[in-house]
């Protein structure tokens, strides 16, 4: 399912924001929630709100106010420019991506997808790779505990050649190759406590 795209547009002509408004509202697969701004009000209404996206002409905004916009917080707002005329290349590099008078709705819809469906369904599968089973999270605890590939094998009641295919699936998703660092992965996930490790 895809959220709501917060959406922000900074476009001072009337004609282009009315275009870029229909070309957004006519895009279903996407839900786009619009607000519009002026290049005076531009810092003031991302600070006070919560953009996914924001649309600028880069022609009203210079290098400093850009620059401040991407200091906004650890996951800061895709930033696309509205270019209606010739722009210094040094300021286009200061963007995601692109859209000019000649875009049309599919070559919009293409972008904002691989902002966003894309990125979203990146992130989920790398959740759902990234996720221990239950019982790989019986194998950390124990290994944490100090026991062995034996060990933890007898109190499973699996053998040991199973346990080492848990230990490198568990190594394999969350990058960690050592005792200590599984042991620190387990104290800081909650799944022992301190008292309980040798």
């Amino acid at each position: 399912m895809i959220p709501t795209i917060e959406t922000l547009i900074c476009e001072p002509s009337p004609i282009i924001r009315y275009g870029i408004t229909e070309m957004l509202n006519c895009i279903h697969h996407l839900q786009l929630n619009l607000h519009h701004t002026t290049p005076e009000n531009l810092i003031h209404s991302v600070k006070e709100g919560s953009f996914d996206l924001i649309l600028i002409n880069p022609s009203t905004a210079d290098q400093e106010t850009l620059l401040s916009l991407y200091n906004k917080g650890v996951d800061p707002p895709k930033k696309i420019g509205l270019v209606t005329g010739i722009i210094n290349p040094k300021i286009l590099k200061m963007f995601d991506g692109t859209i000019n008078l000649f875009s049309t709705k599919k070559q919009i819809y293409t972008l904002l997808t691989d902002f966003f469906v894309h990125e979203e369904k990146g992130k989920e599968k790398d959740e759902e790779e990234n996720q221990l089973t239950p019982r790989e999270r019986e194998i950390v605890i124990d290994v944490s505990k100090g026991f062995s590939n034996k060990k933890i094998a007898e109190c499973l009641f699996l053998s040991t050649h199973t346990v080492n295919t848990h230990r490198r699936n568990i190594a394999k998703k969350l990058e960690i190759h050592s005792v200590s660092g599984l042991t620190v992965y387990a104290i800081v996930n909650n799944l022992v406590k301190l008292e309980d490790i040798k």
